[in-house]
C-alpha cells in the first residue's frame, strides 16, 4: 500500500510524457498529505530525479 503514490505518480507523469531514470530518493522517504511542507519537499525530490534524468539523458547523447 506505500508504494501506491509512486506508482499513480510514475503513470501521472508517463502521460505527460515524463520518466524518471530512478526513484530512489522517493522510495526513502514518506510524505503525509495533509502536510504542506511535505508537498513542497516532494516537489523538491521530484525536481532531483527530473534534473538527474536529464544530465543522463544529455551525457548519453554525447
Amino acid at each position: 500500500m506505500r508504494q501506491r503514490w509512486l506508482l499513480v505518480l510514475a503513470l501521472v507523469l508517463a502521460r505527460a510524457g515524463v520518466a524518471l531514470d530512478g526513484v530512489s530518493l522517493l522510495r526513502r522517504v514518506t510524505f503525509q498529505a495533509d502536510e504542506p511542507q511535505d508537498a513542497l519537499a516532494l516537489t523538491r525530490y521530484l525536481d532531483i530525479h527530473l534534473v538527474e534524468t536529464r544530465r543522463n539523458a544529455t551525457s548519453a547523447d554525447s
